[in-house]
């Protein structure tokens, strides 16, 4: 494999240097750092979160950081460092990111782990070609970690999307059934799974620590964005400032939902050549230099070489990726 093959050559240049006595240390070193990340990842999962009754004390103390807190889980960072994070303006981005892809770490924390992976890669660039196939690899890292939380998010969303109408009705049947708005949407996170519950119980939670609805429900609007569900929030906040009935409206919504996404459907299916066309045009490259790896791998190793050969492994893998980045934009039809 290629990851071993990087390995036995870094094993190999610190033991020519007579930076390492023996190989097997190199090997036991990776193995306990990466126990390591584990043990850090699995310790942050189980104990990253604030229990419900100090997010209340934190609300009465700062309501803004106390609602970011209680609907994110994160553990405030104190630290010099995480006060250095926060002061930049891209923090803010971030935050929003993790927010929306639901990833239970704080924006120093998060900031740490990108610029860990970064200089990894450009250590072992630096080592294995040169400052500038360092730095590529560096960038490399830092861009699929953006990557990573970016389709999480995207993600998250699209499957709240797909519940939007199972949303809408069990709301249109506890008003109905004589319940109110928050009533309603308590109902919502008793009886849906994740994402809807996770978002409707945040803007109840919300309301109960002494947010506004409508504040609450625009801060849901944003974080979603999804048209479908800034509709909804839209009669809520109308409902609750002028009257009227707020089931018919939500059944029209309904309606009006169900109707765009069947015209979404159809325009999937009118799209079915150009998306396959695009997946095709992108792993047939990959594929062909997997197969062409394993059949010859002497041969397929000279790609990664140091200097030019490598630079051009990497613009080729850029190319494909903007490509297929172009072929998905032409094929994304808004309705």
């Amino acid at each position: 494999m290629i990851f071993a093959r990087w390995v036995d050559w870094l094993v190999s240049q610190l033991a020519s240097q007579g930076l390492l006595g023996n190989p097997l240390v190199i090997y036991v070193g990776l193995l306990v750092a990466a126990a390591v990340l584990l043990f850090f990842l699995a310790v942050r999962q189980f104990i990253g979160t604030h229990s419900q009754t100090a997010e209340r004390l934190e609300t009465l103390v700062a309501m803004e950081r106390a609602e970011a807190d209680e609907a994110r889980s994160r553990r405030p960072d104190d630290t010099w460092l995480g006060r250095l994070v926060m002061k930049l303006s891209i923090s803010k981005g971030i935050a929003s990111d993790l927010d929306r892809a639901n990833v239970a770490l704080s924006v120093p924390e998060y900031v740490l782990i990108i610029a860990g992976l970064a200089l990894v890669a450009f250590t072992i660039g630096l080592l294995r070609g040169s400052f500038v196939v360092g730095l590529l690899l560096g960038g490399i890292a830092v861009l699929m970690a953006r990557m990573w939380v970016s389709r999480r998010g995207r993600k998250r969303r699209q499957a709240f999307a797909r519940q939007i109408n199972d949303i809408i009705n069990l709301i249109v049947g506890s008003l109905r059934a004589g319940y109110g708005v928050m009533q309603s949407m308590s109902m919502v996170t008793q009886e849906m799974p994740p994402p809807a519950s996770d978002e409707i119980a945040r803007i109840v939670r919300a309301v109960q620590l002494g947010l506004p609805l409508n504040a609450a429900l625009d801060r849901s609007a944003e974080r979603l964005q999804n048209d479908d569900w800034s509709l909804v929030v839209t009669s809520i906040k109308i409902q609750t400032e002028v009257g009227g009935n707020l089931a018919e409206v939500l059944e029209t919504v309904a309606a009006t939902i169900r109707e765009r996404i069947r015209i979404l459907g159809e325009i999937r299916v009118m799209t079915t050549q150009q998306r396959l066309t695009g997946w095709v045009l992108t792993l047939l490259p990959v594929g062909l230099a997997v197969i062409l790896f394993i059949i010859n791998p002497d041969y397929m190793s000279g790609l990664f070489s140091p200097g030019l050969p490598i630079m051009l492994a990497v613009a080729g893998a850029a190319g494909i990726v903007v490509g297929a980045i172009v072929i998905r934009r032409i094929v994304a039809i808004d309705v």
